[in-house]
């Protein structure tokens, strides 16, 4: 009733493709998978400065939107926290000289 659709030779050749790629990837990153992500440091960040919750949410769609940008990930994460805080900041009406 439910049969497995066949797999034709394209794409036994995609998945040799993608397998390569991966790779290639993991050989570009010395298969160094140990991270550490801008929004642990950025929420840190926003809790040293007291931030309001408004622009804590700013800072995590400017974040999000960095991401999207390969070139941005070249930076250190501590970088890119402060950048999306400063971001917030500059786009706001806000004042953090309490």
């Amino acid at each position: 009733q439910n049969e497995a659709p066949l797999l034709d030779d394209k794409y036994w050749k995609l998945k040799e493709d993608i397998v390569k790629f991966e790779q290639v990837i993991l050989r570009i990153i010395r298969f160094d998978f140990e991270t550490e992500h801008p929004y642990k440091l950025m929420l840190n960040y926003a809790r040293s400065l007291r931030l309001e919750k408004e622009m804590v949410q700013k800072s995590f769609v400017i974040m999000n939107d960095f991401l999207f940008v390969p070139e941005i990930l070249t930076y250190p994460p501590q970088v890119l926290s402060c950048s999306a805080i400063y971001l917030s900041y500059k786009s706001s009406d806000a004042n953090l000289s309490r």
